[in-house]
């Protein structure tokens, strides 16, 4: 399995979906699904455009599910959705790259094949945040 990581400021959408277009053109085969994992804000809306630019693999996004066996649930959804047992990535953005991590290793124990976990993770800071003297 690759792992691939990105940490670094990508300030503008077209940036990012250069860097990860170039990322899955080297680790993900054309047609392999791409399983999207929800940043803080529990949506993946935002994965529309991406999935648009990257048009040549089959992307699923996931909401963030509230429950105490998230993972066992994201499983079970990438199960059914991959009942040919193919090679898939999991993508995740932010928090996402967490839930992606732990959702694959749980994959892994029940046999799945994952090709390639991309996190991404940006912190981009205009205007570096200024501490008060007094808290």
């Amino acid at each position: 399995m690759r792992k691939i990581f990105c940490s670094r400021g990508l300030s503008t959408f077209n940036t990012a979906c250069t860097w990860l277009r170039k990322s899955c053109n080297e680790a993900i085969r054309a047609g392999e699904m791409v399983f999207c994992f929800p940043p803080v804000i529990g949506y993946s809306f935002l994965y529309s455009e991406l999935a648009n630019a990257l048009n040549n693999y089959s992307f699923y996004g996931f909401e963030f599910i509230e429950d105490d066996e998230s993972i066992e649930k994201y499983k079970q959804i990438i199960n059914e959705i991959n009942s040919h047992g193919d090679d898939i990535c999991l993508f995740g953005y932010s928090a996402g790259g967490s839930l992606a991590f732990r959702t694959a290793a749980l994959l892994e124990k029940t046999g799945s094949k994952i090709s390639t976990i991309i996190r991404y993770s940006v912190l981009i800071l205009k205007n570096p945040l200024k501490t008060p003297s007094k808290v």
